[in-house]
């Protein structure tokens, strides 16, 4: 996506790098596997239950930020699809896990490591992200207007100036390298128009990006640190061997 001018005027550009995909290195690989014997004392465990349901929402946000991160560099038609696809389901995953952070609140909310998760869903610094993730998962990320009327798509296409737009294309004649990119950018656009106001419109998509990709890995740094807090107090060395 391009600078802003808000950017550009201020002299500095920003580079955004949001994922480096990592580099594997198998001598460093490592795992736990749990006692059979210790499953059934596990299983009805209330901080276990919670470090599942963390566990899957690391397992997401860290799947959406890996593909974004695959197609930063935007070069190819697959590259596009990729990072615009991944920022979608990224901002929805963002979403869930917030309400998973709060339905188990009660229960941990006087551990020190549940800072950092309950500051991202409830301080005013982050209210700005949880309503661009909140709509882009209401109305992007896991919805395709679904119904006959077509009304989401009906109502973005209104809202294209007169101009050309790519309707599709691909790298090759695979249909695994086809995108069709009208309907990404008929996303964006109804997003965008919801927060723009006096902003540019490149200026609005770079922030709703931003805010989304940076506070993603906020949230998984906190995530790691909660469930390491929860492997302690709940003496998991107990129940698994590597």
């Amino acid at each position: 996506m391009p600078t802003s001018r808000k950017r550009k005027r201020a002299g500095k550009a920003v580079k955004r790098q949001p994922y480096e995909v990592p580099k594997f290195d198998l001598s460093k690989s490592w795992s736990l596997k749990i006692k059979p014997t210790q499953l059934r004392y596990l299983k009805e465990d209330p901080d276990f239950l919670t470090m599942v349901k963390f566990g899957r929402a690391i397992n997401a946000i860290s799947f959406a930020a890996t593909v974004v991160g695959l197609g930063v560099h935007q070069m190819t038609h697959t590259d596009k699809r990729q990072y615009r696809r991944g920022l979608f389901v990224l901002a929805g995953y963002l979403h869930q896990t917030i309400q998973i952070i709060h339905g188990v609140e009660d229960r941990h909310i006087t551990m020190e490591s549940f800072i950092p998760l309950r500051t991202i869903a409830h301080d005013a610094k982050y209210e700005k992200v949880r309503t661009y993730a909140k709509t882009i998962r209401n109305y992007t990320a896991f919805h395709l207007d679904e119904f006959d009327k077509h009304e989401n798509t009906k109502r973005s296409l209104d809202m294209l100036d007169p101009t050309m737009y790519v309707l599709m294309g691909g790298d090759n004649d695979h249909f695994g390298t086809f995108y069709f990119q009208l309907s990404d950018y008929l996303d964006f656009q109804i997003v965008g128009k919801e927060f723009q106001g006096d902003r540019t419109p490149e200026e609005t998509i770079n922030d709703i990006t931003d805010s989304i990709i940076g506070t993603s890995f906020e949230l998984l740094d906190g995530l790691h640190g909660f469930i390491l807090a929860l492997a302690r107090k709940m003496d998991l060395h107990e129940y698994v061997y590597q």
